[in-house]
């Protein structure tokens, strides 16, 4: 199983590799799914949430994925909570996650729900930064 996460700043990928959890994350202006095609072995499951995956007929390159791999959309609420629930091993929690915006999930069990956040993120305060410290 290989995670792809398209933000509208950065694409993050999360894959196993040896037994080893991996990680890369990329500006999602530079992404290319011709580097994802080379992880991707036949018969391989790739779960992508996140804004791109969701507009998959204006993505090609979801479509030409979809030819060597089982293509799961997980919606970003789930994605967050089932990330964090392997990360930590914990069933009840707030998750902040903070990417472009920062929403918080809570998790009980196998349910996952949105209670709040907001619009301001890392890409915001990396494009604040950008801006004011050129």
């Amino acid at each position: 199983m290989i995670g792809v996460d398209f933000g509208s700043n950065y694409t993050d990928v999360a894959y196993r590799k040896a037994g080893r959890l991996k990680f890369h994350s990329f500006e999602s202006k530079a992404f290319s799914f011709d580097a994802l095609q080379k992880l991707v072995r036949d018969g391989d499951s790739v779960a992508v949430t996140g804004a791109i995956a969701v507009v998959e007929k204006k993505n090609p390159g979801i479509l030409r994925l979809g030819r060597k791999a089982r293509v799961v959309k997980v919606g970003e609420i789930e994605a967050i909570a089932r990330g964090a629930r392997h990360l930590t091993g914990k069933t009840r929690m707030l998750v902040a996650n903070v990417g472009t915006g920062t929403p918080f999930v809570f998790v009980d069990g196998d349910a996952a729900r949105h209670v709040g956040g907001t619009g301001i993120g890392g890409g915001t305060l990396a494009g604040l930064g950008r801006l004011l410290l050129n």
